[in-house]
């Protein structure tokens, strides 16, 4: 009996292997899609009859007797004098929501399976009590996805976009009650809007991509991407995308930035002051508006208001009609705040502040990419009340229309992912109750052990700056650490690491490294202590439960420590070093490589099953290649101190007494590898 069941044999609706789904009417791509998802998910949580005599069982899609129930909305009733279950809806997702209800409440399927590996064990039936449900509206009208930075998704499967990757992601989003997506970035998005649009989804478009255009320099390399100059150029390529798009569901977004993440006036000195930029922008935003109307009835538009957008709005100097949705963003950690931009981070507020908007939106980081110190490979480092303290004050100020949540690759971000959709389904969420609820569905024998660590994880990361909400992702232990160390074998430790300066100020080298160190040394231990314990909990867990417990939560507590202590010793070296105590320089190296390449590991250890390769393409916090920066460093440190023979600490240290001074020793025996020097010295010394 799972949820739903009653024993009254009376008052229930059986389902078993033999259950049909039919429809009173013809149905549409996404309907069926949806039916195509329930009949597999019956086939796999249901055993095959042994006899005919069974009671056979049929779900009905029909159109709502009644016509009154809300967009999106569906019903479920019980015909009493036949083994009928009735789906009604006015339209495609209150039908695909109906059925996915009866998939996660009848059959067990949690929302996030796919990714937790969770499928309920077979049953020879399932036995629903007759008791009808009404689903109802979301908080939040339009709510989904961008998979963005989502390379490990485009590594994973036997091509980038190949349907068993992609299908998941769109399928979990409708579990989730998403009703919208940016399918990825680029060609990822083009190549999947196709897909996402045939499983009822609502196509929306980067902020960088207005209406989903391709952008202007890959279509022609070749001139050069100014709008002024080449406008008819940069409007073909707009028309083409709406005639591509006009007859799918989607959110037209409308601006202008330039070629990629970042503003126009970067390339177009000429627009020198915020009322030219502003009037640029704002009249391209009408043009577009009005392409798109050429084809499409009542569309709906919006328009990003991010980084140096936002700066423009307060100033005044954009004009953007009232039925545009102005979306507003977080700064990458969580908090509804302009986003730190390189070394500038003015935290201006992020949200509508005039008392008159009603219709605006949020677009939401629970996983960021900043090159700086955010978290692409683990969990949002903020806590949980952070997320519902924003985003509830987000709906209270009139952004509660629109919610796109940027979800990365998602198995990393499964916890926070939940936690939103509660938030753009219900406007708030208890806390503590979800976390308990979300750990229980993963792991029904260790859930609420699995909770406390999941509340100790968020209490953990490395405080970088005075704001509450400026906590470390991973990334933090990866790009300073290299910046640090190309600043050094670069020679220029007489000034200051440039890319720092936004968590150092603006202080020598030697100051920077100190204060690298001591932040990442602050939670080293804690870390180590997180994960000692998360192996302690997981001998205690059944199998399989320990193994999704390791692959993620457990895994990510490694590259926090693997980072922590890698970075401390690589601090450690380049003090040395800039000692000239060349020796120990390298030995800490060494040191601080063996600790980063634990993170490597430990992304390699959660590559099992349907999992392999999911980290084979770690491009953009790329673990592996900050073990390959402290490879180059410490090979540097060893031209200082044991050139140019290469046997010079060899014959210090290693060498017995009577064959120190023979010169002709490096005729008879290969000098030592870096790793060979390393373990010899580490022993001896």
């Amino acid at each position: 009996m799972r949820e739903g069941c009653c024993t009254d044999t009376e008052k229930y609706f059986v389902l078993n292997r033999s259950t049909t789904v039919t429809a009173e009417y013809e149905l549409t791509v996404p309907q069926k899609n949806a039916v195509k998802i329930l009949g597999r998910d019956i086939r796999t949580a249901l055993k095959p009859a042994k006899d005919s005599s069974r009671k056979r069982s049929e779900i009905i899609l029909r159109h709502s007797q009644t016509g009154k129930l809300p967009e999106e909305c569906y019903r479920i009733d019980f015909d009493e004098d036949t083994n009928a279950l009735f789906v009604s809806s006015n339209d495609d997702l209150g039908a695909v929501y109906g059925l996915l209800h009866i998939s996660e409440c009848y059959l067990g399927f949690h929302p996030f399976f796919f990714w937790t590996e969770q499928i309920p064990q077979p049953a020879k039936e399932i036995q629903v009590a007759k008791a009808p449900f009404e689903s109802k509206p979301a908080r939040i009208r339009y709510r989904g996805w961008f998979v963005n930075d989502e390379v490990l998704l485009l590594g994973w499967g036997r091509s980038p976009y190949c349907r068993e990757v992609w299908e998941p992601v769109f399928e979990t989003l409708l579990r989730c009650g998403g009703n919208m997506v940016i399918p990825g970035t680029g060609k990822t998005s083009l190549e999947n809007r196709q897909l996402a649009s045939d499983m009822g989804l609502y196509i929306a478009h980067h902020h960088a991509e207005p209406l989903g255009a391709e952008m202007f320099s890959s279509v022609y390399p070749d001139k050069e991407p100014n709008y002024d100059k080449n406008a008819p150029l940069f409007e073909a390529l707009w028309e083409k995308a709406v005639r591509n798009q006009k007859d799918k569901k989607v959110i037209w977004a409308l601006g202008f930035r330039g070629q990629g993440d970042c503003p126009f006036w970067g390339r177009e000195p000429e627009y020198n002051t915020p009322e030219k930029r502003g009037e640029r922008i704002s009249s391209i935003i009408r043009r577009q508006a009005a392409i798109v109307r050429k084809y499409v009835r009542n569309p709906v538009f919006v328009t990003y208001l991010y980084g140096e957008t936002m700066d423009l709005y307060r100033k005044g100097c954009l004009d953007i009609p009232e039925n545009i949705i102005k979306v507003w963003s977080d700064n990458g950690y969580g908090k509804m705040v302009s986003r730190r931009q390189g070394n500038v981070d003015n935290r201006v507020d992020a949200l509508p502040q005039d008392g008159r908007s009603r219709h605006d939106g949020v677009y939401y980081h629970v996983t960021f990419h900043d090159l700086q110190a955010s978290n692409h490979l683990t969990m949002f480092p903020n806590s949980p009340e952070l997320i519902k303290n924003e985003l509830q004050k987000a709906f209270r100020s009139g952004a509660g229309e629109f919610l796109i949540v940027n979800c990365g690759n998602i198995r990393p971000h499964l916890y926070f992912l939940d936690l939103v959709r509660r938030m753009w389904t219900d406007g708030t969420v208890d806390i503590e109750k979800h976390r308990i609820g979300f750990c229980s569905a993963c792991y029904p024998e260790s859930g609420r052990r699995v909770a406390e660590y999941f509340k100790k994880y968020s209490e953990l990361p490395v405080q970088y700056g005075p704001f509450s909400d400026q906590r470390a992702g991973e990334q933090f232990y990866q790009y300073p650490a290299r910046y640090l160390m190309e600043h050094l074998i670069q020679g220029r430790q007489n000034e200051p690491e440039e890319r720092l300066l936004w968590a150092t100020g603006k202080v020598p080298y030697p100051r920077q490294v100190e204060w690298y160190r001591g932040k990442c040394a602050e939670k080293m231990d804690a870390w180590r202590e997180f994960c000692r314990q998360g192996r302690e909990l997981q001998k205690e867990m059944p199998p399989a439960e320990g193994q999704l417990f390791s692959d993620t939560v457990l895994q990510q507590g490694i590259l926090h420590f693997s980072g922590c202590s890698g970075a401390v010793e690589m601090c450690i070296s380049i003090e040395k070093f800039l000692n000239k105590n060349y020796l120990e320089a390298f030995l800490c190296a060494n040191r601080a490589r063996r600790a980063f390449q634990l993170g490597v590991d430990a992304l390699r250890s959660s590559e099992h099953g349907k999992w392999k390769n999911f980290y084979r393409n770690d491009c953009l916090t790329n673990l592996s290649l900050t073990v390959y920066c402290m490879d180059v460093l410490r090979k540097y440190y060893r031209v200082f101190g044991d050139a140019p023979d290469y046997v010079t600490w060899e014959r210090k240290y290693l060498m017995d007494k009577s064959q120190k001074k023979i010169a002709l020793q490096t005729t008879t025996s290969k000098q030592l590898s870096d790793d060979e020097l390393f373990e010899r010295l580490s022993h001896q010394l």
